[in-house]
Protein backbone atom coordinates (compact mmCIF):
# COMPACT_ATOMS: atom_id res chain seq x y z
CA UNK A 1 0.00 0.00 0.00
CA UNK A 2 1.71 3.48 -0.94
CA UNK A 3 2.29 5.87 1.66
CA UNK A 4 -0.22 8.95 1.75
CA UNK A 5 2.61 10.97 1.71
CA UNK A 6 4.37 13.99 3.74
CA UNK A 7 2.97 15.22 6.96
CA UNK A 8 1.30 18.62 5.81
CA UNK A 9 -1.09 20.00 8.88
CA UNK A 10 -2.27 22.86 5.89
CA UNK A 11 -3.16 19.76 3.68
CA UNK A 12 -6.86 19.62 3.20
CA UNK A 13 -6.72 16.55 4.37
CA UNK A 14 -6.00 17.54 7.63
CA UNK A 15 -7.89 20.73 7.87
CA UNK A 16 -11.06 19.02 7.31
CA UNK A 17 -10.60 16.71 10.03
CA UNK A 18 -12.54 18.33 12.39
CA UNK A 19 -15.62 19.26 9.92
CA UNK A 20 -15.13 15.37 9.08
CA UNK A 21 -15.69 14.94 12.70
CA UNK A 22 -18.82 17.45 13.83
CA UNK A 23 -20.30 17.81 10.45
CA UNK A 24 -23.67 15.66 10.72
CA UNK A 25 -25.15 13.64 7.52
CA UNK A 26 -28.09 15.97 7.41
CA UNK A 27 -26.32 19.27 7.73
CA UNK A 28 -26.28 19.21 3.93
CA UNK A 29 -24.32 20.70 1.42
CA UNK A 30 -23.43 24.17 -0.02
CA UNK A 31 -22.00 25.49 -3.14
CA UNK A 32 -19.90 28.42 -3.57
CA UNK A 33 -16.03 29.54 -3.01
CA UNK A 34 -14.55 27.84 0.02
CA UNK A 35 -15.47 31.16 2.58
CA UNK A 36 -19.65 30.22 1.46
CA UNK A 37 -19.35 26.84 2.08
CA UNK A 38 -17.71 26.45 5.64
CA UNK A 39 -19.92 29.54 6.61
CA UNK A 40 -22.98 27.20 5.19
CA UNK A 41 -22.02 24.39 7.07
CA UNK A 42 -21.55 26.30 10.29
CA UNK A 43 -25.02 27.74 9.82
CA UNK A 44 -26.47 24.05 9.28
CA UNK A 45 -24.82 22.67 12.32
CA UNK A 46 -25.87 25.62 14.44
CA UNK A 47 -29.29 25.40 13.46
CA UNK A 48 -29.07 21.60 14.09
CA UNK A 49 -27.97 22.36 17.72
CA UNK A 50 -30.07 25.20 18.22
CA UNK A 51 -33.52 23.20 17.52
CA UNK A 52 -32.50 20.16 19.99
CA UNK A 53 -34.93 19.90 22.74
CA UNK A 54 -32.18 18.29 24.81
CA UNK A 55 -28.38 17.34 23.64
CA UNK A 56 -27.69 14.11 24.09
CA UNK A 57 -24.42 13.21 26.02
CA UNK A 58 -22.33 11.36 23.38
CA UNK A 59 -21.23 7.73 23.64
CA UNK A 60 -17.96 7.66 25.60
CA UNK A 61 -15.36 5.51 23.88
CA UNK A 62 -15.58 1.94 24.65
CA UNK A 63 -12.00 1.29 26.16
CA UNK A 64 -12.75 4.58 28.72
CA UNK A 65 -16.20 3.35 29.72
CA UNK A 66 -16.57 4.57 33.62
CA UNK A 67 -13.65 7.48 33.73
CA UNK A 68 -14.65 10.75 34.50
CA UNK A 69 -14.49 13.00 31.92
CA UNK A 70 -11.67 15.07 32.59
CA UNK A 71 -9.77 11.77 32.87
CA UNK A 72 -10.75 10.77 29.26
CA UNK A 73 -9.66 14.36 27.72
CA UNK A 74 -6.36 13.96 29.32
CA UNK A 75 -5.89 10.48 27.76
CA UNK A 76 -6.94 11.55 24.58
CA UNK A 77 -4.55 14.22 24.59
CA UNK A 78 -2.19 11.79 25.86
CA UNK A 79 -2.91 9.56 23.09
CA UNK A 80 -2.13 12.31 20.44
CA UNK A 81 1.58 12.97 22.08
CA UNK A 82 2.52 9.54 22.19
CA UNK A 83 1.73 8.72 18.26
CA UNK A 84 2.92 12.40 17.32
CA UNK A 85 6.20 11.79 19.13
CA UNK A 86 6.24 7.76 17.11
CA UNK A 87 5.44 9.66 14.02
CA UNK A 88 8.75 11.46 14.19
CA UNK A 89 10.68 8.79 14.68
CA UNK A 90 9.04 6.34 12.12
CA UNK A 91 7.15 8.07 9.54
CA UNK A 92 5.23 5.02 7.76
CA UNK A 93 1.62 5.24 6.45
CA UNK A 94 0.44 2.97 10.00
CA UNK A 95 2.13 5.45 12.14
CA UNK A 96 0.64 8.68 10.06
CA UNK A 97 -2.58 6.87 10.40
CA UNK A 98 -2.03 6.55 13.81
CA UNK A 99 -1.39 10.12 14.39
CA UNK A 100 -4.26 11.08 12.19
CA UNK A 101 -6.97 9.02 14.36
CA UNK A 102 -5.63 10.12 17.51
CA UNK A 103 -6.33 13.97 16.39
CA UNK A 104 -9.79 12.90 14.89
CA UNK A 105 -10.97 11.39 18.62
CA UNK A 106 -9.99 13.73 20.51
CA UNK A 107 -11.44 16.63 17.98
CA UNK A 108 -14.60 13.97 18.45
CA UNK A 109 -14.69 14.57 21.81
CA UNK A 110 -14.31 18.39 22.24
CA UNK A 111 -16.72 19.04 19.60
CA UNK A 112 -19.33 17.07 21.29
CA UNK A 113 -18.61 17.69 24.39
CA UNK A 114 -18.06 21.78 24.33
CA UNK A 115 -19.59 22.93 21.27
CA UNK A 116 -20.61 26.84 22.72
CA UNK A 117 -21.76 29.61 20.84
CA UNK A 118 -21.23 32.94 23.00
CA UNK A 119 -21.71 35.24 20.28
CA UNK A 120 -21.50 35.09 16.06
CA UNK A 121 -22.31 37.77 13.69
CA UNK A 122 -22.81 37.33 9.95
CA UNK A 123 -24.78 39.28 7.46
CA UNK A 124 -25.35 41.28 9.86
CA UNK A 125 -27.58 38.57 12.33
CA UNK A 126 -26.49 38.29 15.26
CA UNK A 127 -27.00 34.53 17.36
CA UNK A 128 -27.69 34.50 20.78
CA UNK A 129 -25.47 32.91 23.15
CA UNK A 130 -26.85 30.01 23.84
CA UNK A 131 -24.10 26.99 26.04
CA UNK A 132 -24.63 23.24 24.86
CA UNK A 133 -21.73 21.93 26.46
CA UNK A 134 -22.31 18.57 29.71
CA UNK A 135 -18.40 19.23 30.23
CA UNK A 136 -16.10 21.97 32.64
CA UNK A 137 -13.10 22.02 33.78
CA UNK A 138 -13.06 22.68 37.31
CA UNK A 139 -9.88 24.67 37.00
CA UNK A 140 -10.15 26.20 33.67
CA UNK A 141 -12.95 28.19 31.88
CA UNK A 142 -13.36 26.05 28.36
CA UNK A 143 -12.78 29.49 26.46
CA UNK A 144 -9.67 30.37 27.50
CA UNK A 145 -8.66 27.18 27.33
CA UNK A 146 -9.65 26.16 23.79
CA UNK A 147 -7.36 29.52 22.95
CA UNK A 148 -4.71 27.78 24.37
CA UNK A 149 -4.62 25.36 21.48
CA UNK A 150 -5.87 27.69 18.96
CA UNK A 151 -4.12 31.29 18.10
CA UNK A 152 -7.21 33.05 17.25
CA UNK A 153 -8.55 36.00 19.12
CA UNK A 154 -11.91 35.12 19.77
CA UNK A 155 -13.83 31.72 20.21
CA UNK A 156 -16.58 31.53 17.90
CA UNK A 157 -16.10 28.18 16.49
CA UNK A 158 -12.79 26.81 16.56
CA UNK A 159 -12.32 25.04 13.62
CA UNK A 160 -14.14 26.92 11.12
CA UNK A 161 -12.36 30.24 11.10
CA UNK A 162 -12.92 32.56 7.98
CA UNK A 163 -9.35 33.55 8.77
CA UNK A 164 -6.43 31.74 6.65
CA UNK A 165 -3.75 31.92 9.59
CA UNK A 166 -6.53 30.19 12.80
CA UNK A 167 -7.24 27.46 9.55
CA UNK A 168 -3.35 26.83 9.10
CA UNK A 169 -2.79 26.64 12.51
CA UNK A 170 -5.77 24.21 13.93
CA UNK A 171 -3.16 21.68 15.23
CA UNK A 172 -4.07 20.09 18.44
CA UNK A 173 -1.39 19.49 20.34
CA UNK A 174 2.53 19.30 19.73
CA UNK A 175 5.00 16.01 20.99
CA UNK A 176 7.06 18.82 21.74
CA UNK A 177 4.49 21.28 23.53
CA UNK A 178 3.53 20.75 27.13
CA UNK A 179 0.00 19.93 27.10
CA UNK A 180 -2.54 23.38 26.93
CA UNK A 181 0.30 25.20 25.36
CA UNK A 182 -0.23 27.42 22.79
CA UNK A 183 0.24 26.00 18.80
CA UNK A 184 2.53 27.06 17.04
CA UNK A 185 2.99 26.89 12.90
CA UNK A 186 6.45 24.97 13.60
CA UNK A 187 4.86 21.37 15.32
CA UNK A 188 6.56 19.21 13.45
CA UNK A 189 9.48 21.30 12.44
CA UNK A 190 11.88 18.46 11.72
CA UNK A 191 9.23 16.65 9.42
CA UNK A 192 7.60 19.50 7.75
CA UNK A 193 10.47 22.51 8.48
CA UNK A 194 13.70 22.12 6.53
CA UNK A 195 14.00 20.04 3.55
CA UNK A 196 17.01 17.98 4.03
CA UNK A 197 16.33 14.87 1.35
CA UNK A 198 18.38 16.99 -1.20
CA UNK A 199 21.02 16.17 0.96
CA UNK A 200 21.06 12.35 0.41
CA UNK A 201 23.22 10.10 -2.07
CA UNK A 202 21.76 10.18 -5.65
CA UNK A 203 22.75 6.99 -7.30
CA UNK A 204 23.09 8.74 -10.78
CA UNK A 205 26.30 11.10 -9.20
CA UNK A 206 28.08 8.35 -7.94
CA UNK A 207 31.11 6.98 -9.79
CA UNK A 208 29.65 4.05 -10.98
CA UNK A 209 26.34 4.29 -9.35
CA UNK A 210 26.69 1.77 -7.39
CA UNK A 211 25.70 1.35 -3.61
CA UNK A 212 28.42 -0.12 -1.64
CA UNK A 213 27.79 -3.62 -0.12
CA UNK A 214 29.45 -3.59 3.47
CA UNK A 215 29.47 -7.54 3.56
CA UNK A 216 32.53 -9.61 2.59
CA UNK A 217 30.89 -11.77 0.82
CA UNK A 218 31.63 -15.69 -0.75
CA UNK A 219 34.63 -14.15 -3.20
CA UNK A 220 38.26 -15.18 -1.66
CA UNK A 221 40.27 -11.43 -2.20
CA UNK A 222 43.93 -12.01 -3.08
CA UNK A 223 46.54 -12.20 -0.58
CA UNK A 224 48.43 -9.36 -0.35
CA UNK A 225 45.83 -6.75 -1.45
CA UNK A 226 46.67 -3.40 -1.96
CA UNK A 227 45.35 0.06 -1.94
CA UNK A 228 46.17 2.76 -4.94
CA UNK A 229 44.87 5.75 -5.55
CA UNK A 230 45.03 8.42 -8.33
CA UNK A 231 46.47 11.34 -8.02
CA UNK A 232 43.99 13.48 -9.89
CA UNK A 233 40.81 12.51 -9.51
CA UNK A 234 41.18 10.56 -6.10
CA UNK A 235 39.56 7.42 -7.02
CA UNK A 236 40.57 4.37 -5.10
CA UNK A 237 41.94 0.98 -6.99
CA UNK A 238 43.06 -2.49 -5.09
CA UNK A 239 45.53 -4.48 -6.56
CA UNK A 240 47.53 -7.08 -6.61
CA UNK A 241 50.66 -8.55 -7.72
CA UNK A 242 52.11 -12.49 -7.44
CA UNK A 243 55.16 -11.50 -6.63
CA UNK A 244 56.27 -7.85 -6.22
CA UNK A 245 56.04 -6.21 -2.82
CA UNK A 246 55.65 -2.36 -2.30
CA UNK A 247 56.02 0.49 0.02
CA UNK A 248 53.57 3.02 1.10
CA UNK A 249 54.77 5.98 -1.25
CA UNK A 250 55.31 3.92 -4.36
CA UNK A 251 53.92 4.78 -7.79
CA UNK A 252 53.04 1.42 -9.85
CA UNK A 253 51.66 1.51 -13.37
CA UNK A 254 48.19 -0.33 -13.58
CA UNK A 255 45.00 -0.29 -16.04
CA UNK A 256 42.77 2.35 -14.97
CA UNK A 257 38.84 3.13 -16.66
CA UNK A 258 40.48 5.81 -18.54
CA UNK A 259 43.90 4.16 -19.68
CA UNK A 260 46.70 2.66 -18.32
CA UNK A 261 48.78 5.24 -15.73
CA UNK A 262 50.14 5.08 -12.45
CA UNK A 263 48.43 4.77 -8.91
CA UNK A 264 49.63 5.87 -5.53
CA UNK A 265 50.20 3.45 -3.10
CA UNK A 266 48.59 3.56 0.18
CA UNK A 267 49.42 0.22 1.91
CA UNK A 268 47.67 -3.43 2.14
CA UNK A 269 44.38 -3.94 3.14
CA UNK A 270 43.52 -5.61 6.49
CA UNK A 271 39.88 -5.89 5.81
CA UNK A 272 38.65 -6.29 2.32
CA UNK A 273 34.82 -4.98 3.21
CA UNK A 274 32.96 -3.98 0.29
CA UNK A 275 35.04 -4.06 -2.49
CA UNK A 276 34.09 -6.23 -5.07
CA UNK A 277 35.93 -8.46 -7.78
CA UNK A 278 35.57 -5.98 -10.83
CA UNK A 279 37.47 -3.27 -8.20
CA UNK A 280 41.06 -5.49 -8.29
CA UNK A 281 43.13 -5.06 -10.55
CA UNK A 282 46.57 -6.42 -11.59
CA UNK A 283 49.39 -4.19 -10.79
CA UNK A 284 52.07 -4.05 -14.45
CA UNK A 285 55.21 -3.25 -12.78
CA UNK A 286 56.69 -0.61 -10.66
CA UNK A 287 57.28 2.86 -11.99
CA UNK A 288 60.43 3.53 -13.88
CA UNK A 289 61.94 6.92 -12.66
CA UNK A 290 61.70 8.33 -16.57
CA UNK A 291 58.23 8.06 -15.94
CA UNK A 292 58.12 9.68 -12.91
CA UNK A 293 59.87 12.60 -14.43
CA UNK A 294 57.17 12.87 -17.07
CA UNK A 295 54.87 12.93 -14.55
CA UNK A 296 56.03 15.92 -13.29
CA UNK A 297 56.51 17.90 -16.66
CA UNK A 298 52.84 16.85 -17.56
CA UNK A 299 51.80 18.41 -14.07
CA UNK A 300 52.77 21.83 -15.49
CA UNK A 301 51.39 21.12 -18.76
CA UNK A 302 47.74 20.53 -16.89
CA UNK A 303 48.35 23.88 -15.52
CA UNK A 304 48.42 25.48 -18.72
CA UNK A 305 45.69 23.21 -20.24
CA UNK A 306 43.71 24.07 -17.78
CA UNK A 307 43.92 27.44 -18.58
CA UNK A 308 43.03 27.09 -22.52
CA UNK A 309 40.19 24.80 -21.58
CA UNK A 310 38.47 27.59 -19.75
CA UNK A 311 39.31 30.09 -22.23
CA UNK A 312 37.26 28.04 -24.92
CA UNK A 313 34.32 27.60 -22.36
CA UNK A 314 34.12 31.79 -22.07
CA UNK A 315 34.36 31.43 -25.62
CA UNK A 316 31.28 29.23 -26.66
CA UNK A 317 29.47 30.35 -23.42
CA UNK A 318 28.82 26.96 -22.29
CA UNK A 319 28.07 26.56 -18.58
CA UNK A 320 30.43 24.34 -17.22
CA UNK A 321 32.90 24.51 -14.00
CA UNK A 322 36.55 23.06 -15.11
CA UNK A 323 37.70 20.59 -12.04
CA UNK A 324 40.81 19.05 -13.02
CA UNK A 325 42.75 18.40 -16.11
CA UNK A 326 45.09 15.53 -16.73
CA UNK A 327 47.73 13.91 -18.88
CA UNK A 328 48.03 10.12 -18.92
CA UNK A 329 51.38 8.69 -18.69
CA UNK A 330 51.39 6.20 -21.66
CA UNK A 331 48.95 7.29 -23.99
CA UNK A 332 48.30 10.72 -26.30
CA UNK A 333 44.95 11.10 -24.24
CA UNK A 334 44.04 14.77 -21.84
CA UNK A 335 40.88 14.10 -19.42
CA UNK A 336 39.45 17.38 -18.24
CA UNK A 337 36.53 16.95 -15.35
CA UNK A 338 34.27 19.17 -15.40
CA UNK A 339 30.76 19.89 -13.40
CA UNK A 340 27.63 21.41 -14.54
CA UNK A 341 23.86 21.82 -13.29
CA UNK A 342 22.69 20.85 -16.90
CA UNK A 343 23.82 18.32 -19.53
CA UNK A 344 25.73 20.25 -21.92
CA UNK A 345 27.01 19.77 -25.95
CA UNK A 346 30.26 20.23 -26.28
CA UNK A 347 31.08 18.82 -29.73
CA UNK A 348 32.43 21.94 -30.69
CA UNK A 349 34.52 22.34 -27.65
CA UNK A 350 35.85 19.51 -28.54
CA UNK A 351 36.89 19.72 -31.90
CA UNK A 352 38.61 22.89 -30.82
CA UNK A 353 40.87 21.20 -27.78
CA UNK A 354 41.54 18.56 -30.67
CA UNK A 355 43.05 21.34 -32.90
CA UNK A 356 44.76 23.22 -30.06
CA UNK A 357 46.28 19.70 -27.96
CA UNK A 358 46.68 17.32 -31.29
CA UNK A 359 45.82 14.46 -29.34
CA UNK A 360 42.85 12.28 -27.72
CA UNK A 361 40.61 14.55 -25.68
CA UNK A 362 38.01 13.11 -23.22
CA UNK A 363 35.71 15.15 -20.74
CA UNK A 364 33.88 13.96 -17.78
CA UNK A 365 31.15 15.12 -16.15
CA UNK A 366 30.83 14.56 -12.39
CA UNK A 367 28.77 15.09 -9.44
CA UNK A 368 28.72 17.45 -6.46
CA UNK A 369 30.67 14.84 -4.35
CA UNK A 370 33.17 14.13 -6.68
CA UNK A 371 33.93 17.45 -7.45
CA UNK A 372 34.84 17.62 -3.69
CA UNK A 373 37.21 14.39 -3.66
CA UNK A 374 39.09 15.68 -6.28
CA UNK A 375 39.41 19.31 -5.33
CA UNK A 376 39.90 18.36 -1.74
CA UNK A 377 39.85 20.54 1.73
CA UNK A 378 39.34 20.29 5.19
CA UNK A 379 36.06 19.05 7.31
CA UNK A 380 34.75 20.31 10.40
CA UNK A 381 36.53 18.15 12.33
CA UNK A 382 39.83 19.79 11.04
CA UNK A 383 40.90 16.88 8.88
CA UNK A 384 41.26 15.75 4.89
CA UNK A 385 37.61 14.89 3.43
CA UNK A 386 37.45 10.81 3.88
CA UNK A 387 36.05 10.71 0.50
CA UNK A 388 39.66 12.95 -1.06
CA UNK A 389 42.29 11.48 1.14
CA UNK A 390 40.76 7.87 2.55
CA UNK A 391 38.58 6.03 0.20
CA UNK A 392 36.02 6.86 -2.25
CA UNK A 393 34.00 3.35 -1.60
CA UNK A 394 32.01 5.02 1.06
CA UNK A 395 28.69 3.61 1.99
CA UNK A 396 25.35 6.11 0.99
CA UNK A 397 24.05 8.63 3.90
CA UNK A 398 20.56 8.86 4.67
CA UNK A 399 19.06 11.42 7.52
CA UNK A 400 17.85 8.23 9.30
CA UNK A 401 21.51 8.12 10.09
CA UNK A 402 21.60 11.39 11.67
CA UNK A 403 18.88 10.84 13.19
CA UNK A 404 20.10 7.69 15.03
CA UNK A 405 22.72 9.39 16.26
CA UNK A 406 20.68 11.96 18.34
CA UNK A 407 22.45 14.77 15.88
CA UNK A 408 21.19 18.05 15.69
CA UNK A 409 18.90 18.10 11.67
CA UNK A 410 20.51 21.18 10.88
CA UNK A 411 21.85 20.97 7.09
CA UNK A 412 24.83 23.18 8.14
CA UNK A 413 25.92 20.48 10.42
CA UNK A 414 25.10 17.73 8.90
CA UNK A 415 26.26 18.49 5.16
CA UNK A 416 29.83 18.58 3.87
CA UNK A 417 31.57 20.78 1.31
CA UNK A 418 30.04 18.76 -1.50
CA UNK A 419 26.57 20.10 -0.08
CA UNK A 420 24.96 16.52 0.48
CA UNK A 421 24.95 14.52 3.96
CA UNK A 422 28.78 14.08 5.78
CA UNK A 423 30.39 10.84 4.77
CA UNK A 424 31.24 9.80 8.44
CA UNK A 425 27.76 9.77 9.59
CA UNK A 426 28.21 6.27 8.52
CA UNK A 427 31.00 5.19 10.12
CA UNK A 428 29.14 4.90 13.78
CA UNK A 429 25.47 4.18 12.52
CA UNK A 430 26.26 0.25 12.86
CA UNK A 431 27.34 0.62 16.37
CA UNK A 432 24.51 3.04 17.33
CA UNK A 433 21.70 0.93 15.95
CA UNK A 434 22.77 -2.05 17.95
CA UNK A 435 23.38 -0.30 21.35
CA UNK A 436 19.69 1.04 20.52
CA UNK A 437 18.46 -2.38 20.51
CA UNK A 438 19.04 -2.64 24.44
CA UNK A 439 17.03 0.89 25.31
CA UNK A 440 13.73 2.09 25.00
CA UNK A 441 13.03 4.49 22.02
CA UNK A 442 11.94 8.14 22.96
CA UNK A 443 8.28 8.29 23.14
CA UNK A 444 7.87 5.39 25.28
CA UNK A 445 5.48 5.51 28.50
CA UNK A 446 5.98 3.97 31.65
CA UNK A 447 4.39 4.15 35.09
CA UNK A 448 6.80 4.86 38.12
CA UNK A 449 6.72 6.15 41.67
CA UNK A 450 2.81 6.57 41.78
CA UNK A 451 3.69 8.88 38.40
CA UNK A 452 3.06 8.30 34.50
CA UNK A 453 6.89 9.41 32.42
CA UNK A 454 7.37 9.59 28.84
CA UNK A 455 11.17 9.06 27.65
CA UNK A 456 11.72 11.99 25.99
CA UNK A 457 15.77 11.47 25.39
CA UNK A 458 18.28 8.54 25.14
CA UNK A 459 22.09 8.44 25.19
CA UNK A 460 23.56 5.35 23.19
CA UNK A 461 27.07 6.56 24.24
CA UNK A 462 26.30 7.21 28.16
CA UNK A 463 23.62 5.00 28.41
CA UNK A 464 21.60 7.88 30.20
CA UNK A 465 17.90 8.25 29.40
CA UNK A 466 15.87 11.10 30.19
CA UNK A 467 12.30 10.67 31.22
CA UNK A 468 9.69 13.25 32.21
CA UNK A 469 6.65 12.98 34.73
CA UNK A 470 2.76 14.32 33.93
CA UNK A 471 3.71 16.13 37.29
CA UNK A 472 6.79 17.87 35.94
CA UNK A 473 9.33 16.45 37.26
CA UNK A 474 12.13 14.93 35.05
CA UNK A 475 14.63 11.54 35.55
CA UNK A 476 17.80 11.03 34.64
CA UNK A 477 18.34 7.49 35.19
CA UNK A 478 21.10 4.71 33.75
CA UNK A 479 20.05 2.19 31.63
CA UNK A 480 20.87 -0.49 34.23
CA UNK A 481 17.79 0.99 35.93
CA UNK A 482 15.74 0.22 32.75
CA UNK A 483 14.00 -3.52 32.44
CA UNK A 484 11.81 -4.70 29.61
CA UNK A 485 9.33 -7.52 30.80
CA UNK A 486 6.60 -8.71 28.36
CA UNK A 487 7.45 -6.22 26.36
CA UNK A 488 7.02 -3.45 28.09
CA UNK A 489 9.94 -1.50 29.83
CA UNK A 490 9.96 -0.67 33.68
CA UNK A 491 12.23 1.53 35.96
CA UNK A 492 13.27 -1.50 38.60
Amino acid sequence: MAGPGPVDPSSPFFSSLASQAALRSGAGKASGSKEKTKTRKFDALLKERLDEASPAEPAVPARFAGLPAEKVLELLMDDVHSSGDILKEKQVPDTILAYKNAVRSFIQYVVDRSFTVTERTSGGTSSNARNFSRYRLSTRNWSRWLQGFFPIKKINWVFWQESKKSMDCWWICSPDKPKGGKIMGSSFEDIQGEDLSNLEDHLDEGRDGIAIDASKGDWVFPEPLWHLKLDYSSESLYATHPSLEFENGDYVLVPTRYGRDLALVMGKVRVPMGIRPEDVVVVERKAEEAELVRAAEFREKEAAAFQVFRDKVAQHRLEMKLVATHYLIDEPKILFFFSSENRVDFRDLVKDLVGIFKMRIELRQIGVRDESRITGGLGVCGRPYCCHSVTDKLKPVSIRMAKDQNLSLNSMKISGQCGRLLCCLSYEHEWYCEARKTLPNEGIRLFYDECNFRVTEVNPLTRIIRLQGEDGRVLEIPSTRMNRVDGKWRIV
